[in-house]
């Protein structure tokens, strides 16, 4: 509102300006010399330029609105634009490469039995800092989440994440109304395809197995893709 009684104020100043050279090039043009006449065509003059500068004016806000609910559409992790709304979860096993291989079948294992987000399901994030979580359509999960960035991480699980560009090491929580909390590291890498402005979250859930005195990392890593 304050944008518009600007306008309306400086529409006076515009109008006159334009109705002075409309007066001169109608008395240059065409010699008129009836004052009376000119007036009233200066006055039809300034009425419609008002409503044109009032039409105006409230496109502009209009545009501006328009702006506002876009900038209200995705928040930035460290550098890369998120967007809120629904993302359907894929997915990839990450093992260390000192991994050794008798252990791969019964990792890969635990981590089918005890992962938190399945294959096609559909996380839908909402700006309120809600959530909800669909398997086959059927809400399995909702509540609040938390996101954010770690000041400090260590930098040798960065081989489980995006190796692209991506941001800094970051962390995804979800707490269900009932209690339980699902946790996830998390990274946010730029979009492979190009003509997309938005990354893609990638939530990391950690496991790890001894054997004797050596201890093995290992995880399943999710990309969310946003759904369009």
């Amino acid at each position: 509102m304050y944008t518009l009684s600007i306008l309306i104020k400086n529409t006076d100043i515009l109008i006159f300006t334009i109705g002075l050279y409309i007066f001169t090039s109608i008395n240059r043009n065409l010699c008129v010399t009836n004052c009376d006449a000119l007036s009233s065509i200066l006055n039809l003059n300034i009425v419609t330029m008002k409503r044109v500068a009032i039409f105006i004016a409230f496109m502009l806000i209009g545009f501006t609105s328009c702006d506002k609910l876009r900038d209200n559409s995705h928040f930035i992790h460290d550098g890369y634009k998120v967007m809120y709304g629904e993302y359907e979860v894929t997915s990839v096993i990450s093992f260390q490469d000192e991994m050794p291989e008798h252990l791969i079948e019964p990792t890969t294992a635990k981590i089918q039995e005890g992962r938190s987000l399945q294959d096609g399901s559909k996380l839908t994030i909402n700006q309120d800092m809600t959530y909800s979580l669909k398997e086959s359509d059927m809400v399995v999960s909702s509540g609040r989440y938390a996101i954010g960035v770690y000041e400090n991480a260590d930098c040798e699980e960065q081989c489980y994440y995006y190796p692209g560009p991506s941001s800094f090491m970051g962390y995804l929580k979800l707490m269900d109304n009932n209690g339980d909390t699902m946790y996830f590291e998390m990274q946010v890498s730029a979009h492979e395809d190009k003509t997309k402005s938005y990354g893609i979250p990638w939530a990391y859930q950690s496991f790890d197995i001894r054997e004797g005195e050596m201890s093995y990392h290992y995880g399943i890593r999710y990309g969310l893709i946003y759904c369009e």
